[in-house]
């Protein structure tokens, strides 16, 4: 029951994280287990003392948390994958993506939908990630320095990840000023007369500027929305580079990021193909830069992934061919990743027909590299 006990508190806590906000009846249920477990403990302790036994140790919840291990549940990846998400919200928030016809003319959309054939891009298969297998970086070196350098080495990786953010932007032209100018006006034309009425004002600036205070699935839907009165080439170059850049100390946005690339992909493709293209180039960046200060922007970045995976606006190969990577270079930190990765999106490839055998591959060499490596249970 201890066991139980902490692991509905670890999952109370992660989703606490990624969304923000906890059910109502997963509260109280939680609250329930507690109070029976506390009333258990009790009953336990007063028979220990009647008996004049030794009261049983169990391991506290922390305890077990900061143990380093890789655990792969077998039953689980036997299941027929009939329970893909948690709950109802959850399955409400990645399939029922805003269909912006919904809420806007069709004027607006065809442009974004209408593409010649020499604007096709070209597939990108997974060998693109085959040769970083042994592209290496030799900064990757610096890992090893004694724990006294840590700082130094921190601090040098994250000035190398300034100048990669610089760059980008740079090369694909992705500026905060870019489509700043580019305002579209809201104007409804009343039913009698044909007056119209200007209700609001939007500009690109106003726009990107609220995508860190996105908090919930109707204010994610909001943004892309009003997205479409800026839109524009430039705006959605613009929109793509303050995407990828979101903060890394606050991943519960990551899945409304990618709600809004989900909507807006549908009739502006040029918007989750240059995400894509992005979170590929910034992982394989990654991959090659061992700094122990870059963690969190490397789950940053696979969380992103495997967000936009559930939603389908990237193709199922990807999270394979960054989880191969990973198993070609398996150091501690490659380890936080691929869990991160396997975490965020496993049980959907788990389900998916065309994935199910891939992952169960992916999950038997991981097994098999556990137990080469000795990795606790």
């Amino acid at each position: 029951m201890n066991k139980g006990l902490a692991k509905m508190r670890q999952n109370n806590e992660e989703r606490l994280f990624s969304k923000g906000v906890i059910h109502a009846d997963v509260q109280e249920k939680f609250k329930r287990h507690e109070r029976a477990y506390e009333k258990l403990s009790d009953s336990v302790n007063a028979l220990c003392d009647a008996l004049g036994c030794a009261q049983p140790i169990l391991v506290d919840a922390e305890d077990a948390r900061d143990r380093f291990s890789i655990v792969i549940d077998e039953q689980a990846a036997q299941k027929d994958g009939s329970d893909l998400w948690e709950d109802d919200e959850e399955r409400t928030f990645y399939e029922n993506v805003l269909d912006l016809r919904s809420r806007l003319p069709p004027s607006m959309l065809e442009a974004g939908s209408k593409r010649t054939t020499s604007e096709e891009p070209e597939p990108v298969e997974e060998e693109a990630f085959a040769d970083l297998s042994t592209d290496v970086d030799e900064t990757a070196e610096l890992n090893e320095a004694d724990d006294d350098d840590g700082e130094a080495v921190d601090a040098l990786g994250m000035l190398e990840y300034q100048e990669f953010i610089a760059q980008r932007r740079n090369g694909g032209e992705l500026t905060k000023e870019a489509g700043a100018d580019d305002a579209g006006t809201l104007t409804v034309v009343a039913a009698a007369g044909g007056v119209q009425h200007t209700l609001a004002a939007l500009n690109l600036t106003d726009v990107l500027r609220r995508l860190p205070l996105v908090t919930s699935r109707s204010e994610a839907d909001q943004v892309a929305v009003d997205f479409c009165y800026v839109n524009s080439r430039t705006s959605r170059r613009a929109l793509i580079s303050a995407l990828i850049e979101a903060p890394r100390r606050h991943m519960f946005v990551i899945p409304l990021y990618a709600r809004i690339i989900a909507t807006l992909s549908a009739y502006f493709p040029e918007v989750g193909e240059g995400v894509e293209a992005e979170l590929r180039r910034e992982f394989s960046w990654l991959a090659r830069k061992r700094f122990r200060g870059l963690l969190d922007t490397r789950l940053k970045n696979i969380l992103f992934i495997a967000e936009l995976v559930k939603f389908r606006a990237v193709p199922l190969h990807v999270p394979f061919g960054c989880a191969r990577i990973l198993l070609d270079q398996l150091h501690v930190q490659n380890i936080e990743v691929l869990c991160a990765l396997l975490e965020g999106c496993g049980r959907f490839l788990r389900v998916q027909p065309e994935t199910t055998a891939r992952i169960l591959v992916l999950l038997d060499e991981l097994a098999r590299r556990r137990r080469t490596l000795n990795l606790d249970d």
